[in-house]
């Protein structure tokens, strides 16, 4: 008998091969991790975020378009009627003193008339005192940058209706101290829906920051759309209408989000900065001199006494009827957002 040793047969063990690692996984690795601090700019900034204020043809930025007659019968003469009527109800307005003691010795027809005639044959340097007078009267704070909106608002006169499209029919106004009034303003971190555009701006960024990187051209845009993440936001709280903010600009038009650089923090982390310009129209349309269709922020101009509405006639008279170019308020500031922090950092 044969003794000879039988053994188990040897298990053949598969041996993963590992092959180098590619020149591309390489290169994003060392990316990643020695991007640390690289800051990346953007000359010119990338649009993110857009709604253009001449999206919709904007009534109060016609100039010269209404004739005096036009004027006289829709506007004015209503006004001149409501201050017949005020003069037999003595008012005292804080934008200007309209008290009247003792009724007008003339018939409303006549009254009427006589008033539409003063109004009409005022010239430019008058009607711009009187514009001048009620800025005054509402802007605590603001009034000198007010002021100098007015006198660009009456260098450049039209004879008629200009193409508002063609940037040379347009001027632009801005200035750092309205900058700083509206940079951390309660209407745009307040928490109520309308009001949090800052805080909605960087849940996006952040988000498209841990998605995309550095890649801002492939971040996720909105063109036109009043809805999407910033709204039109407007400044008419108390102090605005006091401080002359509410007198510069209300219920805005347009604004822009776009990005200005972006550092590198490591791996899926990064810091941007952008800039948030909101647009606004120094305009009037017919609605905010009409007594019965007024907007709620006009209202206090239109109703209350004789002089106060004589001289916010003045402003569109000017514009609307002599043909003066408005202008568009510009308000801009730079902030920074981070997967690295919690709130919105304003920069300038």
């Amino acid at each position: 008998m044969c003794n000879s040793k039988v053994g188990k047969p040897r298990r053949r063990i598969a041996r993963k091969r590992i092959g180098k690692p590619s020149a591309q996984g390489n290169a994003q690795k060392s990316t990643q991790s020695n991007c640390v601090g690289m800051k990346t700019p953007f000359n010119p900034p990338v649009p993110l975020y857009t709604y253009d204020h001449l999206h919709d043809v904007k009534e109060d930025l016609y100039a010269g378009d209404i004739s005096v007659d036009y004027f006289i019968k829709n506007i004015l003469s209503p006004v001149a009627n409501a201050a017949y009527d005020d003069y037999k109800r003595p008012v005292i307005s804080p934008f200007g003193m309209g008290l009247a003691a003792m009724p007008p010795r003339q018939t409303r027809e006549e009254f009427v008339r006589e008033y539409n005639q003063k109004f009409i044959t005022k010239s430019d340097s008058e009607h711009i005192k009187s514009w001048k007078n009620m800025v005054e009267w509402v802007s605590i704070g603001l009034e000198s940058v007010v002021l100098e909106c007015v006198d660009k608002a009456t260098t450049t006169k039209f004879s008629s209706m200009p193409d508002i499209k063609d940037a040379n029919n347009r001027k632009e106004f801005t200035d750092i101290s309205v900058n700083k009034e509206v940079a951390l303003h309660d209407h745009l971190i307040g928490n109520t829906p309308g009001k949090r555009n800052l805080s909605n701006i960087q849940k996006a960024l952040v988000a498209q920051i841990k998605s995309k990187g550095v890649n801002i051209r492939s971040y996720k845009t909105t063109t036109n759309d009043s809805r999407s993440i910033v709204n039109l936001v407007a400044f008419n709280t108390y102090t605005d209408k006091v401080s002359g903010l509410g007198m510069l600009t209300n219920g805005t038009m347009g604004y822009k989000v776009e990005v200005v650089s972006y550092t590198c923090l490591g791996p899926n982390k990064g810091e941007i900065q952008y800039r948030y310009t909101i647009y606004d129209h120094f305009g009037l349309d017919e609605q905010d001199v009409s007594l019965n269709d007024a907007r709620p922020h006009m209202q206090g101009f239109l109703n209350t006494a004789v002089n106060s509405r004589t001289k916010f006639l003045s402003w569109f008279y000017l514009q609307r009827v002599r043909g003066f170019r408005p202008v568009v308020v510009k308000i801009a500031n730079e902030y920074k957002v981070s997967t690295e922090y919690a709130k919105t950092k304003h920069v300038k």
